[in-house]
């Protein structure tokens, strides 16, 4: 094995004991200036608040999820930057709020119309302005 692929196997093994051994989570969320939504999963390491999980809903409705089964593509990856909710813009919200976009198992494609909709329904609720259905949304 050489360097990278151990260094590579050190993170993954980090993140992964931490997301399997985690007795308390966090979850947040941030809108971000071209529309999309990005939802986090915290633990608490040594004093800090380590991302354990990371999803990020498109403006377009295409969802990207990171945590130590999948560090990174061609998207994006998940941070290595601890967070301060104090310093950050982020807003707490229920697991329940970020199950939505993080079921316990790989539902892609057939239903990111569906999640994007329940998802955009909830903060317009929240947000005072829901009149109703959102309609279709294009592929």
């Amino acid at each position: 094995m050489d360097d990278l692929e151990r260094i590579a196997a050190e993170i993954t093994a980090y993140y992964r004991a931490l997301d399997e051994c985690a007795t308390q989570r966090h979850h947040f969320r941030h809108a971000d200036e071209e529309g999309g939504l990005w939802y986090i999963e915290v633990v608490p390491d040594r004093g800090k608040l380590i991302v354990t999980k990371q999803a990020e809903l498109t403006a377009a409705g295409r969802l990207h999820r990171y945590s130590w089964e999948h560090l990174e593509d061609e998207h994006g990856g998940l941070t290595d930057q601890a967070i301060d909710p104090g310093q950050d813009p982020l807003e707490a919200i229920p697991a329940e709020e970020f199950q939505h976009v993080w079921p316990r198992r790989a539902v892609w494609t057939t239903t990111l119309e569906a999640v994007f909709l329940s998802i955009m329904r909830s903060v317009l609720i929240e947000q005072g302005a829901w009149a109703g259905d959102l309609g279709q949304v294009d592929a």
